[in-house]
């Protein structure tokens, strides 16, 4: 089993794919309250319920809790109790995704030392400087891999 198989990286370095085709490897998003409830719906806002909602920071001074569309913006507090199970579950999913993207990310960079540590010290310039280790790869591949020539020059000689 190879490096990225083992922690399931293929689909990040996978040579045989143009690199704009590849997945990228992205932190995932924590869930917040507006993913659940982005606006109040009609009867539930309570900025239309009072003429201003403002509350005071540590300095004394008012501040209005509203979004700069006009609207306010929805609090734990606004969540009736479903939306809060709701955000609970998105928040244990994304858990879990953390997790997993972390151990990616360690065995990414592990890859890299695999790959630094097995090339011999003559070819390191191909290896260096390289943004991925997609591109470590091709860059390797293209001038290691066997060309057409001399595939051909193989076949003739058997």
């Amino acid at each position: 089993m190879s490096a990225a198989q083992e922690h399931n990286l293929r689909q990040y370095v996978d040579l045989y794919k143009a690199k704009s085709k590849l997945a990228v490897l992205e932190r995932p998003n924590r869930p917040k309250v507006t993913d659940i409830l982005p606006f109040f719906p009609p009867g539930r806002n309570p900025a239309t319920q009072t003429a201003s909602t403002q509350s005071a920071d540590t300095q004394g001074t008012a501040t209005p809790s509203t979004s700069a569309i006009g609207g306010a913006v929805p609090t734990f507090k606004d969540l009736n109790e479903s939306e809060r199970a709701q955000l609970h579950l998105e928040t244990q999913v994304y858990l879990q995704d953390f997790r997993t993207y972390e151990e990616q990310s360690r065995a990414m960079g592990r890859l890299i030392t695999r790959i630094i540590e097995t090339t011999y010290p003559d070819n390191m310039h191909y290896a260096m400087n390289k943004d991925s280790v997609y591109d470590m790869l091709v860059s390797l591949k293209n001038r290691f891999a066997a060309s057409d020539y001399a595939r051909k020059q193989d076949y003739t000689m058997e």
